[in-house]
């Protein structure tokens, strides 16, 4: 804590993504990354979850784009693929997807624990639903 007092930890504005409450995450997020500038690297992959969750895309590319620069986590890339989807970047999408599973090859939206954090469960379909249009297993 003495190299960096304000540090935060980016799980809040993750509960409250998956809790349905993706306006209130990304107001917080924005404040965990203006008070600790060395946030972790789940904060940008968070934000786009949420931004995707809202139906803003070209927002949500540009945070998922960040994350893959600092952390390609698997999450973020999975969201990503959905959000080249949504954005009709299809060849992209599929990319990322082949990358994903070259990385993961036993992985399927069916293994995947994401499905089973949001509180409600139709607000994951729609990342599914890119993703196996997108060639994810």
């Amino acid at each position: 804590m003495a190299l960096n007092s304000n540090f935060i930890d980016y799980r809040f504005p993750l509960i409250l993504t998956f809790a349905g409450e993706q306006e209130r995450a990304l107001l917080v997020g924005r404040d965990y990354a203006r008070l600790d500038p060395f946030y972790g690297s789940m904060l940008p992959v968070i934000r786009g979850i949420a931004l995707y969750m809202l139906k803003r895309y070209p927002e949500a590319l540009a945070a998922l784009r960040e994350c893959r620069g600092r952390s390609p986590h698997v999450p973020g890339q999975a969201v990503l693929a959905a959000t080249l989807y949504r954005l009709g970047e299809d060849n992209e999408a599929k990319a990322v997807v082949a990358d994903l599973l070259k990385r993961l090859p036993h992985l399927t939206t069916a293994r995947w624990p994401m499905s089973s954090v949001f509180r409600n469960p139709h607000d994951s379909e729609g990342i599914f639903t890119a993703l196996r249009e997108s060639g994810f297993p």
